[in-house]
């Protein structure tokens, strides 16, 4: 049963690597340098924050 739980939790990670480069390829001002670094204009970031918070606040107890 070892080999049936090692594939599943392979499986629930790659599938959160997909979502987070899905999320990642829909910034419009992400930048990557040719030496691997990063830059995003943070005001995207933020709309992204609360467009999320809005959208899944139906989940949140009060």
């Amino acid at each position: 049963m070892a080999w049936f739980k090692k594939t599943r939790e392979m499986t629930y990670w790659q599938r959160r690597e997909q979502a987070f480069i899905d999320a990642i390829n829909q910034l419009k001002t992400l930048h990557v340098t040719p030496e691997g670094a990063m830059s995003i204009d943070p005001e995207e970031l933020r709309e992204q924050v609360m467009a999320s918070r809005e959208h899944l606040k139906q989940f949140v107890v009060k």
